[in-house]
């Protein structure tokens, strides 16, 4: 993991108030979605202030984080937009309820108020054009690189906000509460339990299983980490 070696290990040393029984009525693979997926869209959602009736557009469909991003941005009534590389890929995010679906190699035909993004370099710029004033730029990653052109004046002129996430806290996960409704609830039951993970259909593989065979290049057919 980011802060400790050995996530795939057998056996791995923690701080004693990370580990968390798993529910019985809880699948290993949905207990790791909720938490890695779902609590760092939350926590992006929530920086960037989206609401019912906010512009979303959510860059790099088909990632855990930003399939989760789609489901909790609809549910709370955003107005929600995706880019991708892939064609499948666009249509599923529309089929679970984008507006609309973009092609990531070009500019971006949408104004926004909030782009989520863990992309990075490749995709910036078009992020950036895509922001209406006072727009938020958040990001939780940069898997395409890291290291962008900021122009300054376009940030200053036109009010943007950059803000960076990471995953959540662990009260995050249990204990926070919007609009009366504990998140736990939310994710899983309006929003995980509808998707069953890509696991499960046997779509996605574990990274440890990279030794015994699996090909990176079919990850740009995988729509999500996490989800068929």
């Amino acid at each position: 993991g980011e802060h400790r070696w050995g996530g795939h290990a057998d056996q791995v040393v923690v701080p004693a108030w990370h580990p968390v029984r798993k529910p019985e009525n809880r699948t290993w693979v949905e207990c790791a979605a909720y938490p890695v997926a779902y609590v760092t869209a939350w926590r992006m959602l929530r920086k960037g202030r989206v609401q019912a009736g906010t512009k979303v557009l959510i860059v790099g469909i088909g990632g855990g984080v930003a399939v989760a991003a789609l489901h909790i941005a609809a549910y709370l009534g955003a107005e929600v937009y995706v880019t991708s590389r892939d064609e499948a890929k666009r249509r599923k995010a529309i089929e679970l309820g984008a507006l609309d679906a973009f092609d990531s190699g070009g500019r971006f035909p949408v104004s926004v108020d909030v782009v989520i993004d863990s992309v990075g370099a490749a995709t910036w710029e078009a992020s950036m054009r895509a922001l209406c004033n006072g727009g938020r730029y958040v990001t939780c990653g940069a898997t395409s690189g890291v290291e962008v052109p900021l122009l300054l004046p376009r940030i200053f002129f036109k009010h943007f906000e950059i803000i960076g996430v990471t995953t959540g806290l662990i009260a995050t996960i249990f204990n926070y509460s919007h609009h009366g409704v504990l998140l736990g609830l939310i994710i899983f039951a309006a929003l995980l339990l509808n998707h069953i993970n890509a696991c499960v259909t046997g779509v996605c593989v574990p990274l440890v299983m990279k030794r015994m065979g699996f090909d990176p290049a079919q990850s740009a057919t995988i729509f999500a980490t996490t989800f068929t």
